[in-house]
């Protein structure tokens, strides 16, 4: 039987569409991480909490993380006056926080490296980190940059994830906060320590009433 040419060439070009139609569907699409404090390092420095990962945008018109943040997002760490702005993205031109992808061995999470132009009055804020169609969220708190510098690293395992690895660093925003953080309260001392100032107390005392009595 003879075939008419342009009959083969529109079954080779059916049966090539439905093989790259399957090829596509067996990539499996990139899915939400599970953040980790450890996923971010200024120097050596872990973040001090995070939230993630989820899915949308974490700055622009559609955005929640603004308003998750200002309403109580890591309010365990920050006192109920802080309020927070958007200071910075790394793909804006002129940036003073820049982030970029780094190694693609595919035996690690994707790591990258992140560093900041100056200091941040306060040295609380949060570095949000955007892979995919999902963000984390990492707040480092009281950060004494003159110990940590204004260099880190991050990975986006805790942001998207497809067959084990983190993915492709879309960009980094930074938010910065005002008001202060929350104070610890005075440590209450150790037995051992109370018996301590106990003693010390009572020589003072009597000390004191000995110079009287002179």
């Amino acid at each position: 039987m003879k075939l008419n040419f342009s009959t083969v060439l529109g079954s080779a070009l059916v049966t090539t569409g439905f093989v790259s139609m399957m090829a596509a569907s067996a990539v499996a699409a990139p899915t939400a991480g599970t953040c980790s404090i450890t996923d971010v390092l200024l120097g050596n420095t872990p973040a001090t909490a995070c939230e993630g990962a989820f899915e949308g945008n974490d700055t622009g018109a559609q955005s929640t993380l603004l308003g998750d943040l200002n309403g109580g997002m890591f309010s365990s760490f920050v006192d109920a006056g802080t309020t927070w702005t958007l200071g910075a993205k790394s793909d804006d031109a002129g940036s003073w926080l820049l982030a970029e992808n780094g190694t693609t061995d595919s035996n690690k999470p994707y790591n990258g490296e992140w560093n900041l132009l100056n200091a941040i009055s306060g040295g609380t804020f949060v570095l949000s980190l955007k892979s995919n169609t999902y963000y984390s969220a990492y707040l480092f708190q009281g950060i004494d940059f003159a110990t940590t510098g204004l260099e880190g690293l991050f990975n986006t395992i805790g942001v998207a994830v497809n067959k084990g690895r983190g993915q492709d660093l879309s960009h980094a925003s930074i938010f910065v906060a005002s008001g202060g953080p929350i104070v610890d309260p005075t440590p209450v001392p150790e037995p051992a320590t109370l018996l301590g100032l106990a003693v010390v107390g009572g020589g003072l005392s009597l000390r004191r009433r000995k110079s009287a009595s002179c």
